[in-house]
Order: C-alpha cells, then structure tokens, then sequence
C-alpha cells in the first residue's frame, strides 16, 4: 500500500459524499515475525499474533495484562488534515479461560481497546513560505540598525507562523562553505509582529533579553549558530542582541500562532558592524551572502487529547473502544472510533491495540478485523490505499460482498453505512473506477 499524504482539505469537505479509502495494514494480523510473533507492520509492546483465538483467518493480536503495565501492538497510518472523517473498527474477545479482572481496590478500572492517537504530521503541503533576505553586502550605513520588515496575510489552514531569522552562507556541491572566513556576523535586535494591527507582540523574548532556550530555537552547523551577545554592538533596544555567524547558513527560530486572513506585520532591525576582522568580526561583506527575516507556514497543529482507553478520556460521539471485566466472554465485539479532525488541525494518525491499568498478571484480550478508512479524501473506494480504484478494488469488493454482515475489509465498501456490502454499496463504487488494471 502507498503512503497516502492528504493534502489539507476545506471545510466543507466534510459533507463530501461518502467515499472511503482503506489505510491499516495487516488488520487481520495473518502476516508476523515467526521469531518475535510480532505481527508484520505493526509495533508492539507485549502484543503478539496467535492462533489461540481468531475470527478472520487463523490468527489474531494478543494483549495479556502484566502487572500495571500496558500491552499491545500499533501503527502509524497516514498524515491527514482537517474536516478529515477517520473510522476505527475491529473485533475484540474477552476469553473466559483467563478474563480481565474487575475493579481492583485503589486502583483504576482495568480495560482494553482501541486507541487513535495524534502526531505532528508527515508530508502535507503547507503554503510557500514568505522572506525579505534584504541584508546583504551592499547593504549601506555598517554599525547602523536596518529595518527589514515582512508584510503579509496568513494563508489558508495556517495556524503557525515559524519566525526564521537567518544569514544563508552559500555551499559548494560537498556541501563546504563557499564564502569561507570571508564574512563577518550580523546582529538582530527588536522582531516585532503585529497581527491585524494589535499592539500586542505575540513573539517570546523579542529583543533577547533573556536566554533563548525556551523561546527561540538556533541552528547552524560547523561552527556556525545563533547566540546571545551583550557586548558587540549597541543593542537597538535594551542590552542584548542576537549575532547569527560562521561558514554556513545559521540562524534562530520562533513559533508563533495565527490564524488565516491575518493581516501579519513583522517589524526586524539588522546591523553589521565594520570593526574587527571577518569571520568572528567585522563586516558582513561576502557577495554571495544574505540576511533577513523567513516566515515558514505550518497547516494544522495537532490534535488534543487522543482518543484513549483513560477510564476519565473524553467520551466522542459514536465511539465504543473499549471493554472491561463485565464484558461478555467468548464473544468476538466490535469496537470504533469515529472522529472527525477538527478545523486548523493535522496530524499522523496511529492505531493501537492496548490493555491497561490492570495491576493483576490475570486477563487477556484477542484482538483482529481491525479496519481504519477515511471516508472523505478520495471519490470512491480505495480498499488497498494506492490512489485510485482500479480492478484490485472490484476484487476485495467481490470478496466482501454480503448483505447481512459487514465482512472484514469491507468497512471501506460500506457507502451506506448500515453494516453490510450490498447492491447500494456496489451501485456506488462501480461508476467511479478510476484505474482499469490492479496494482
């Protein structure tokens, strides 16, 4: 299966009709390690593949409680953006033979499910970023501040703006400097944004004042970098500055939360001093260098909190993840999560399987049929997630085709939502193929 990346979508993607797209692999946990028993593409963390108990195939994903610590397996899927529809499904089995025990004194309820947890995205295509790199060597006035402002609006789905103060020093092809010793610092004093026009400055520590860590970010390498300097030069406002030097391109970063349609007014002073001599003082000269302030874009941030298995989580509406010791036994339950990402949110999505806060080596839980699709980035069905529905598609649909139960692998068929693949379900995919060979 291809990695899907889902471009940043409208809101009003949402109401898209209900087209799905398969993203987990070895849901049926059939595939897996024969040394560790680890099931193929997934990470465990005590869960293991075994044939002790299965629904689908001949094997399932175990989890066994172990003295107050978690079990299970998961996997990262794919990247999404907001107004994404993402469906969680799979079968769980709470054995008899060695059930999950009931409440246990001072401690929290023992339970096992299913999970979706949040990570910084992976892939998705943020708005070009935005620059005035206006300093360079014919920049007039040495030992005088330069203003050097960006003047903009915050793109569509940005919610971060990523201040970038940076002196980019040009490489070679082996990446070595081209400029050398030739070039001296630059200092940066006073960043200053104003978001549609409030005199309120959002930037932490905007004069560097006090140190940067935990406000701005330096990076650099071989000798180059951004610090602190109280000495150098006479500060444009207060007593610090920050000097930004060495071979290569360095520079300090700064995360600062927008939102689109923002008017975005950063106000930033630059000075390059004429005494001393190059590369630890003295002029920034070199021809090919220059300097100034970068905004990079961030789409979404992620998230909050992840849909859990914490007996005190959030409840989300249409979400059953979980089972406990009153469950039924010997029964296979399905088990969902059906969440909608939130608006100016993105992130990598990852599925896991986990018992937990159990404080008893007593209880297991089998787990298989684990199905998750998003129902709203692509017009029609795409079981095996390669962009396309092409006839590998109309062969897992033939697979799954029932109208009385909804078959493993057949969540993605299932347009109508009412628990079956049936004549609705095929009358919606068969228009909208798209590819005519498989994969």
């Amino acid at each position: 299966m291809k990695r899907i990346l889902v471009a940043m979508l409208c809101g009003a993607l949402a109401t898209t009709a209900m087209a799905r797209t398969g993203v987990l692999k070895n849901g049926s946990f059939e595939s897996f390690d024969p040394n560790t028993m680890i099931p193929t593409d997934w990470l465990a963390f005590g869960g293991r593949s075994s044939a002790g108990a299965f629904n689908d195939g001949a094997r399932s994903c175990l989890a066994d409680f172990a003295n107050g610590s978690f079990q299970g397996a998961f996997q990262n899927t794919v990247s999404v953006g907001p107004g994404v529809r993402v469906l969680q499904r799979c079968l769980a089995l709470h054995p008899s033979s060695d059930p999950l025990p009931g409440p246990l004194t001072n401690t929290p309820k023992p339970v096992a499910g299913i999970k979706l947890e949040f990570f910084p995205p992976e892939g998705l295509s943020s708005p070009p970023p935005e620059e005035n790199l206006a300093f360079d060597a014919n920049t007039p006035d040495l030992d005088t501040w330069v203003n050097i402002p960006i003047n903009t609006v915050v793109p569509t789905d940005a919610t971060i703006a990523r201040i970038v103060l940076i002196s980019f020093e040009p490489a070679d092809a082996n990446g070595d400097p081209i400029n050398g010793n030739l070039n001296g610092p630059i200092y940066v004093d006073s960043v200053v944004l104003s978001l549609d026009g409030n005199a309120t400055n959002p930037v932490a520590n905007p004069s560097f004042e006090s140190a940067l860590a935990g406000t701005w970010n330096s990076f650099g390498a071989l000798g180059s970098g951004a610090a602190r300097n109280l000495f150098e030069v006479t500060a444009h406002n207060g007593s610090a500055v920050l000097k930004i030097g060495g071979p290569l391109t360095a520079g300090a970063t700064q995360e600062v939360a927008v939102s689109e349609g923002q008017t975005f007014d950063l106000s930033t002073q630059w000075k390059s001093r004429s005494s001393g001599t190059p590369p630890t003082a003295g002029p920034y000269q070199a021809p090919s260098a220059f300097a100034g302030p970068k905004i990079e874009w961030v789409v979404g941030s992620v998230p909050a909190p992840n849909i859990d298995i914490a007996p005190n989580a959030q409840p989300v509406s249409a979400t059953t993840n979980i089972m406990d010791g009153n469950a039924p036994t010997d029964t296979w339950m399905p088990l969902s999560i059906d969440y909608t990402m939130p608006a100016a949110k993105a992130a990598l999505l990852r599925c896991t399987v986990i018992n937990g806060f159990g404080n008893t080596g007593m209880g297991k839980a089998y787990y298989d049929n684990f199905e998750m699709v998003l129902t709203n980035v692509f017009d029609g069905s795409d079981a095996d997630a390669d962009g396309d529905e092409d006839m590998g598609d109309i062969a897992q649909l033939q697979k799954v085709f029932s109208t009385t139960e909804l078959k493993y692998g057949g969540l993605v068929f299932d347009h109508a939502e009412d628990d079956d693949v049936d004549f609705d379900d095929v009358n919606f995919t068969l228009p909208r193929m798209t590819g005519p060979a498989a994969e």
